[in-house]
């Protein structure tokens, strides 16, 4: 197992895009699409991102990257929060 202080952790951002659609039906005045993009990523940490205002950053980073590409409209970007209540998830060497 590597012991140096970069860590593996991988976090996902949860996309969520809402977009008005056309009438499906003569009877329906509006349907609205929901649908939801989990990006995993790696990153190698001290273990800094455990800290919220580095978390926070990292959204901002992202929300401002969907931005300059033109795809932030209609999106919000949240962290995908685990089972046991964290966001990150630690990755040991061998797995």
């Amino acid at each position: 197992m590597d012991t140096t202080l970069a860590q593996n952790i991988v976090l996902a951002i949860c996309l969520d895009d809402s977009i008005r659609n056309q009438p499906l039906h003569p009877h329906t005045v509006n349907a609205v699409i929901t649908w939801s993009r989990i990006v995993r990523l790696q990153v190698k940490s001290d273990g800094s991102v455990f800290d919220p205002a580095v978390q926070s950053s990292i959204v901002e980073q992202i929300k401002q990257n969907l931005k300059e590409k033109g795809m932030l409209e209609n999106t919000t970007v949240t962290w995908r929060v685990q089972p046991d209540g964290n966001i990150f998830h630690k990755i040991t060497d061998g797995l």
